[in-house]
């Protein structure tokens, strides 16, 4: 198996997850500018509390446990 083969919406999920996570710190108060966004976004991602990463990682290996082994059948 290829990861290029796998399937986008398995690991779309996950990046939905983060966005969503990112999105509500960036916007909790409207946004001044294209720079104030860009700011806001660099900051959040870089303050994303570690347990939510381990928490996204672990998701994402087992989604891609079931990809492999369901490919195999």
């Amino acid at each position: 198996m290829v990861v290029a083969d796998l399937p986008t919406k398995w690991l779309q999920i996950l990046d939905f997850f983060l966005w969503s996570y990112v999105k509500e710190k960036v916007y909790t108060t409207p946004t001044r500018d294209i720079r104030d966004l860009r700011e806001r976004i660099i900051k959040s991602t870089e303050n994303i509390p570690q347990d939510i990463l381990q928490c996204t990682w672990q998701k994402s290996v087992q989604r891609l446990d079931i990809i492999i082994v369901t490919a195999r059948v």
